[in-house]
C-alpha cells in the first residue's frame, strides 16, 4: 500500500504543529471489485499535467528500498513533486524522507495499522520517527482486515486512531467496498479529508462525480475527493528504477515554486527603546522563518532589526540600536520575508532553503541540504530575545554544503551573547518566482563597506522590498547593514559600525547578498504615504552659474516638514561628496568653493510617516566668478 498528501477543495489546511495527521484506510481487497485491478497499458504519468489545483506524487514503501538523489532528481524531470514513505523499516523511512525532502520534494509518511496490536501506540512510534523531518501529513493506513469485528468496532478502532493525532487535522484513505463491508458505511469522519484507490491509470476524478459503476462515486457521507491513487506497483511500470506508487492530489499547493512565504513592508516610528511593534501575518504558516533586514536610513544613529515572538501567525519586532544608544529611532522602513521551513525547488529548478539554528557568539556550521551546485545566498536573523543585549548574526565560509554563523555585540560589551535562534534563508543565485511574487536573489557585484555602494537590480520592481545581509568575515567589528534611495533599479548599502568603544568607523570590503521582491501592498498600507519623489529641480541641464551664491530648489511637495539637498562635484573625473544640507523650505542656498567644475545635486522630501525617494540628479557648472 502506499498514499500521498491531501487537502480539502475549499483550500488549505491551517496546521498548528509541524506534522498533519491523516488516517488511511486502504483497500487490499479491491481486487474483489470490478474494475480495479489487471492490466494497464496507460503510462502512469498521463500527458498535459494533472488536473488544476493537483500533483503528481509518488509514495515508497521498505520494498522500494532507499533511494538516491538521482532516482529523486528523475521523478522530479518526471512531474513528480510529493513522495510518501511508509514507515514499516525506520532506517529506510527516514532515508527516503531525507533524500526527497533534500531535493525539493514535499513529504508525507504513512504507517500501516494492525488492528490486533495497540493502535495508539503504533501512530506514537510513526511519530517520532517522522519527528526530525519536514513530513506535513501522516496517513494511518487501515488496510487490514477487520477479522470477523463488527462494523462498530472497527469505528472504535479508527476513532482511537484518530484521537492519537492529538488534534492535529486527520484525513481517510479508504476504497468503497472495504469502507461499506468494514464499517457499514459510516460517515463519522466525512468532515475529514479523503483519499481514496481507483486503479484505472486516470489521473483524474471522473468516476467520481458521474460514476458507471457501483464501487465508484461517493461513500461515506464525502462530497469531493482530496486525492486518488490511480495507478500501483503491481500494474505501472517502476519510475526511475523504483517500485512505486502513483497518485494525483490536491493540495495546499499545486507546484513547488508556490511554496508559502509571505512579503511586506511597514514603516514606524520608535518612541522608547522598549517598545516592541506587531506582524500579523496573512498566512498561517507551520515553521516560519523571518528575515527583516537592513534598516532604511532616515537616522544615522546605528542600529539592528530584532526579532522576537516568531509564530506561525505573527512575530514582533523593534529597531534595535546597540546599547550604548537610548533606543529613541526616528521613521524607518523594513521589509521582511517570511518562508516556511524545509528545502523547496522552483520551477526552474533553483533551490531555496529555509531552517534554524541555536547559535552564541562563537562561530558555528550550519550544514544546508539543498543541492545548490554553487555558493547560495544566505540571509540570517535572530529569531528570539533570549538576552537583551543588542546582537547582530556575522557569517562566514558560505559553499554550497554550508557556512559558519555567530552572534556579536557592541565592542563596549564583553563579547559573551546567550544562544539565541536564528533563522536563515539560502537562494540559489538568480531571478524567478517566490509564491507568484517576482524576485532575485544575487550576491553583491561590487564590496560594501562603510561608505556608500551602489546596487543595480537585473530587471525593475514598481514596489521593490529588499532584503539583505553581510555574508563575508574580512572585518570583524561589529557592524548592520543599512540602505537608502531604493528605486525600481537599484538601491544602495553601507556597512554600519558601532561607536560603543571608539569613534573608528571605517569598515573593510565585505560582500552583501540581497533579495529584492515585488510588493505593491493593499489599499490601507502607509507605504502610500511617503512624500513623492521631487520634481522642478532647478538649477539643472548643465547650466553654467555665475554668481558667487547658487540656489538649488525644486517644487513644492504637499505635506513635507523637511527637505535634503545632497551635492556633490567633479574631480579628476570623478564624482565626490561636497556637503549635504537639510532646509525645512524647498530651496537651499549655498556657495561652492570650487569653480570651473561641474556639480550635481538631488533632494528628497521628508513628512510623518519618512522620508520619500530622492529626485534624479540635476546637473550645472559653477563657472569663473
Amino acid at each position: 500500500m502506499s498514499s500521498v498528501v491531501a487537502h480539502t477543495r475549499s483550500g488549505s489546511l491551517n496546521l498548528p504543529i509541524p506534522i498533519a495527521i491523516a488516517i488511511a484506510i486502504a483497500a487490499c481487497d479491491t481486487s474483489t471489485e470490478p474494475g480495479t485491478t489487471g492490466p494497464d497499458t496507460t503510462p502512469p504519468l498521463p500527458p498535459g499535467g494533472p488536473p488544476a489545483g493537483t500533483v503528481y506524487a509518488v509514495d515508497v514503501s521498505h520494498w522500494s528500498g532507499q533511494v538516491s538523489e538521482g532516482q529523486v532528481a528523475c521523478w522530479w524531470n518526471e512531474g513528480i513533486r510529493h513522495v510518501i514513505a511508509g514507515t514499516q523499516d525506520s532506517a529506510i523511512s527516514v532515508q527516503q524522507l531525507q533524500v526527497a525532502s533534500s531535493n525539493g520534494m514535499t513529504v508525507d509518511a504513512y504507517v500501516v495499522l494492525e488492528w490486533d496490536q495497540d493502535v495508539t501506540a503504533q501512530v506514537d512510534r510513526a511519530l517520532r520517527m517522522i519527528a526530525p523531518y519536514p513530513v506535513r501529513r501522516l496517513w494511518l493506513d487501515a488496510e487490514r482486515s477487520a477479522g470477523g469485528r463488527s462494523a462498530a468496532e472497527m469505528v472504535g478502532l479508527i476513532q482511537q486512531s484518530v484521537d492519537a493525532c492529538d488534534g492535529v487535522p486527520c484525513g481517510i484513505y479508504t476504497g468503497k467496498g472495504w469502507w461499506i463491508r468494514s464499517t457499514g458505511n459510516s460517515t463519522a469522519f466525512s468532515h475529514l479529508p479523503l483519499w481514496y484507490p481507483r486503479y484505472n491509470g486516470q489521473a483524474n476524478f471522473d468516476e467520481w462525480y458521474d460514476p458507471s459503476a457501483w464501487y465508484e462515486g461517493p461513500y461515506g457521507g464525502w462530497d469531493h475527493p482530496s486525492g486518488k491513487q490511480y495507478d500501483s506497483t503491481g500494474t505501472a511500470p517502476e519510475l526511475c528504477n523504483v517500485n512505486v506508487d502513483y497518485n494525483v492530489m490536491y493540495t495546499s499547493r499545486s507546484s513547488a515554486a508556490e511554496l508559502k512565504a509571505e512579503v511586506g513592508r511597514v514603516r514606524m516610528l520608535q518612541a522608547s527603546g522598549l517598545i516592541w511593534h506587531r506582524v500579523e501575518l496573512a498566512r498561517s504558516f507551520v515553521q516560519p522563518v523571518v528575515i527583516m533586514q537592513p534598516l532604511s536610513y532616515n537616522s544615522e544613529s546605528p542600529a539592528t532589526v530584532r526579532l522576537r515572538n516568531v509564530t506561525r501567525l505573527g512575530f514582533e519586532y523593534q529597531i534595535d540600536e546597540w546599547d550604548y544608544l537610548n533606543g529613541v529611532h526616528t521613521f524607518e522602513t523594513l521589509g521582511y520575508l517570511v518562508v516556511e521551513a524545509g528545502v523547496h525547488r522552483l520551477d526552474d529548478g533553483r533551490f531555496l532553503e529555509a531552517g534554524t539554528v541555536e547559535v552564541g557568539s562563537a562561530f558555528s556550521t550550519v550544514s544546508l541540504s539543498a543541492p545548490f551546485g554553487g555558493e547560495p545566498v544566505i540571509l540570517t536573523q535572530p529569531q528570539t530575545n533570549n538576552e537583551d543585549s543588542a546582537v547582530a548574526t556575522r557569517q562566514r565560509g558560505a559553499s554550497d554544503s554550508g557556512f559558519e554563523l555567530k552572534l556579536t555585540e557592541e565592542e563596549a560589551n564583553d563579547g559573551a551573547h546567550a544562544e539565541e535562534t536564528v533563522g536563515y534563508l539560502a537562494f540559489a543565485p538568480g531571478a524567478g518566482t517566490l509564491d507568484g511574487v517576482e524576485f532575485e536573489a544575487w550576491h553583491g557585484a561590487r564590496p560594501v563597506s562603510s561608505s556608500w555602494t551602489r546596487v543595480d537590480f537585473s530587471r525593475s520592481y514598481d514596489g521593490p522590498v529588499l532584503i539583505a545581509a553581510i555574508e563575508t568575515y574580512n572585518d570583524g567589528d561589529p557592524a548592520a547593514l543599512r540602505y537608502r534611495d531604493l528605486s525600481a533599479y537599484g538601491v544602495e548599502l553601507l556597512v554600519e559600525e558601532e561607536t560603543s568603544r571608539d569613534a573608528e568607523i571605517a569598515h573593510g570590503d565585505e560582500t552583501a547578498g540581497y533579495i529584492v521582491l515585488e510588493y505593491r501592498g493593499d489599499p490601507g498600507d502607509d507605504s502610500y504615504d511617503l512624500p513623492p519623489e521631487p520634481w522642478g529641480l532647478s538649477p539643472s541641464g548643465g547650466q553654467q552659474i555665475s554668481t558667487s551664491a547658487v540656489t538649488l530648489s525644486c517644487y513644492p511637495i504637499a505635506g513635507a516638514t523637511n527637505y535634503e539637498f545632497e551635492i556633490e562635484y567633479q574631480k579628476s573625473g570623478e564624482w565626490t561628496e561636497y556637503h549635504t544640507y537639510r532646509a525645512i523650505e524647498n530651496s537651499k542656498i549655498f556657495w561652492p568653493y570650487v569653480e570651473n567644475t561641474r556639480y550635481r545635486w538631488r533632494v528628497r522630501a521628508q513628512n510623518g510617516v519618512g522620508w520619500g525617494e530622492r529626485s534624479v540628479w540635476a546637473y550645472f557648472v559653477f563657472g569663473d566668478v
